[in-house]
């Protein structure tokens, strides 16, 4: 394109300027009064001629601009329509530059994009540590000329790549440590139970081997009447009832006999190792009339725990 090149001829401006500035001086004086009462109204007169001499000269400045600037005014316009000109050119321009750099960005992105997932399949990563950020990897120095991810591009993607195999490592182990102490508590809780068993199991076994031993009535204790001093010869069973409630001793009364137990079928078939009895106790209570069933049921267990019989279930009371 051919340079622009201004040729410009400077403007000559002439005018009888010194005449009609001493004309202007001269004339000027005979306004050149002291204003008095006498004389205010002609001052105004003369300031009003004054204004019409200095809008004339206005006047002249301003046709005198008027026709040397005009080559100045069409001068500028061509300048600007040269600009506009240039302007429309480079926004064409920059609108395909930035449209193609956009689709060259989005092809190198979608290379680091496919590049990443490889790498990423091929380490085994799992989610949510399969998250690669690549997006700010999405420049035009990416690739080599060929279109080849720079060698640069390819090491932070793998560090990258390396960076979450590290932290997927931890939330693996951390994974593992919470199982095996899950594990752990199982096996102990499973050890407790099997002990607990193993013990009631021994303790079963015990009371079924142990014979049960002979009932001991206790030794009778002799004791005297607070009010008159005698000693009774009728012993008493102190530890069979409670303080101040007592029974001495008396005939039972024969009582008829439960029916026979019939035979367990399946004695033979298994060993025995427990025996159940039912046992009937007939007492007499005259003496302790305001005795509580739970009185005697209690001194009822007490005796025979004495006795070795721990398992007892007292389960009828019945007076009459």
């Amino acid at each position: 394109m051919q340079e622009l090149v201004i040729k410009s001829t400077l403007p000559t401006i002439e005018g009888n300027f010194e005449v009609v500035k001493q004309q202007l001086i001269d004339g000027l004086r005979t306004y050149d009064v002291i204003i008095t009462a006498e004389t205010v109204k002609d001052g105004k007169s003369m300031a009003s001629e004054i204004n019409k001499i200095k809008k004339a000269i206005k006047d002249q400045q301003t046709k005198a601009l008027e026709d040397i600037l005009g080559p100045v005014d069409g001068f500028k316009e061509k300048i600007k329509e040269l600009m506009d000109l240039a302007d429309e050119a480079k926004e064409k321009i920059t609108k395909q530059v930035a449209a193609y750099e956009e689709k060259t960005k989005q092809e190198i992105l979608d290379k680091i994009r496919e590049f990443a997932l490889n790498e990423i399949n091929e380490s085994n990563l799992r989610e949510p540590f399969r998250n690669i950020e690549t997006a700010d990897l999405m420049k035009l120095g990416a690739v080599t000329k060929t279109g080849n991810l720079t060698t640069a591009t390819i090491n932070t993607i793998k560090a990258r790549i390396t960076e979450q195999l590290n932290f997927q490592f931890l939330d693996d182990k951390r994974i593992s440590d919470e199982q095996i102490e899950k594990d752990r508590e199982i096996e102990r809780i499973r050890e407790e139970e099997r002990i607990k068993a193993e013990a009631k199991l021994r303790d079963e076994e015990a009371k079924a081997s142990t014979p049960p031993e002979a009932f001991q009535a206790p030794a009778p204790i002799e004791t005297i009447n607070m009010e008159t001093g005698e000693i009774l010869t009728e012993p008493y069973y102190e530890d069979h009832y409670p303080e101040g409630e007592y029974s001495p001793p008396h005939e039972e009364v024969a009582t008829p006999m439960s029916p026979p137990m019939q035979e367990d079928p399946l004695i033979g078939q298994r060993p025995m190792t427990r025996v159940k009895v039912l046992v009937d106790f007939d007492i007499d209570i005259t003496k302790i009339p305001n005795i509580t069933d739970q009185q005697i049921i209690d001194a009822m267990q007490k005796k025979l725990n004495g006795a070795g019989i721990n398992n007892a279930v007292i389960r009828d009371l019945q007076r009459f």
